[in-house]
């Protein structure tokens, strides 16, 4: 479809490539709805339709943006209109931006107690809404923005970039699609990221090693906005040490201390009920200026893991399930075999306990993680003992 007709209409959810590769054949929609966790994609796709539809010269003139925060009554809607009917002044289109508008969610986290019983209204009607009020319920409001939608002409695009979007909201979906696309852009799969941080590096002429990128991966909790930023730093590395080669030595040294590894040796010591060498594990993370609250969490999902693992016993089904890489499954298989279920489940019980011992003050956050460590190698010791 060229750039100035009016989108086709779809009951479709793309994806990341599929919006990719419309804009690169020059096929424009005049709304997108961009969802999902992958921030990194939403902002590609973002960049790609502001080089494609603006020009240089007039690119501050013919850009609009709005960061409203989730919270639906900062969103001036009488604004949005103005500026929806504010032709562009040099450029193919007027690019407005609305990033997390709170709107395509059934409730909204920040509204009053008058807001909530207005929504839980049967008999809502926007017939009297002013755009400009923010006195209105969130259902008010979302009637006023579809309107707006439905008025978006060939000469703009609106953009609005979600975290989340409720999929229950058929008729706001369904109002978007009959005027542009809603994609949806959530974490990639560890293959995939493995595959990309590959051809990047064959692109400048570096190879890395199988394990290495496996490892940057898995560092990273799969974000590829945190995978670039560690890339950008090992191309760096390697061009200044004159190297075309990156190794697991090498990610070691320049890229993220490896958080998920040291939990592994750390929980392989309780296990072996060597108390005082999970203690030792636990000060070096913490003198890799590790936060605590961030040890705790990735402590118990580790044992949340671990129990999907003994369960499952299937590699193919925790890496699809966890979104881990191979080897990550690998491990957490044959770690679990290192405890029976129920201890497994007694020290997840433990973190939870020492959540709630951080978060009601009953003790700082250093004695709770050494405690649940001291705790956790008791309730092995005694699995040991029978």
């Amino acid at each position: 479809m060229p750039t100035g007709s009016k989108a086709k209409k779809t009951a479709d959810i793309l994806n990341y490539a599929k919006v990719k590769s419309q804009i690169r054949s020059g096929e424009i929609h005049s709304v997108y709805l961009l969802c999902g966790d992958e921030a990194f994609l939403i902002d590609k796709l973002v960049h790609s339709l502001q080089e494609f539809v603006l020009e240089p010269a007039s690119a501050d003139l013919d850009r609009v943006k709005y960061d409203i925060d989730g919270n639906s009554n900062r969103l001036d809607l009488n604004k949005l209109k103005a500026e929806i009917q504010t032709p562009p002044f040099m450029s193919k289109r007027k690019l407005i931006i609305v990033k997390n508008s709170g709107l395509f969610t059934a409730g909204n986290g920040r509204r009053s107690s008058v807001e909530k019983k207005q929504d839980e209204s049967d008999d809502s009607d926007n017939g009297g809404f002013d755009l400009n009020s923010n006195t209105g319920s969130h259902k008010d409001r979302q009637n006023a923005l579809l309107e707006l939608i439905a008025q978006v002409s060939d000469q703009t695009c609106l953009v609005f970039v979600e975290a989340k979007f409720d999929k229950r909201l058929k008729s706001m979906i369904k109002v978007v699609q009959e005027n542009g696309i809603v994609a949806e852009m959530p974490y990639e799969n560890p293959k995939i990221l493995k595959q990309w941080v590959e051809a990047e590096c064959k692109q400048r002429g570096l190879t890395i090693t199988s394990g290495a990128a496996d490892s940057l991966v898995d560092r990273c909790e799969l974000s590829m906005r945190v995978i670039w930023s560690e890339m950008e730093k090992l191309f760096l590395y390697t061009e200044y040490v004159k190297t075309n080669g990156i190794d697991e030595e090498t990610i070691d040294l320049i890229s993220l201390p490896d958080l998920r590894g040291n939990i592994f040796d750390l929980t392989d010591a309780i296990s072996k009920g060597d108390t005082g060498r999970a203690l030792v594990l636990l000060d070096t993370l913490i003198r890799q200026r590790q936060p605590l609250q961030l040890i705790q969490f990735m402590f118990a999902r580790h044992f949340r893991q671990l129990i999907c693992a003994a369960e499952s016993r299937d590699s193919n089904l925790l890496i699809k399930k966890l979104k881990v890489p191979p080897f990550v499954a690998g491990r957490l298989l044959q770690q679990a075999r290192q405890f029976s279920l129920p201890v497994m489940e007694r020290i997840y019980e433990l973190s939870f306990e020492s959540d709630m011992m951080v978060k009601t003050g009953r003790m700082n956050d250093r004695l709770v993680v050494e405690t649940l460590i001291v705790r956790a190698g008791e309730a092995a010791k005694i699995q040991s003992r029978r």
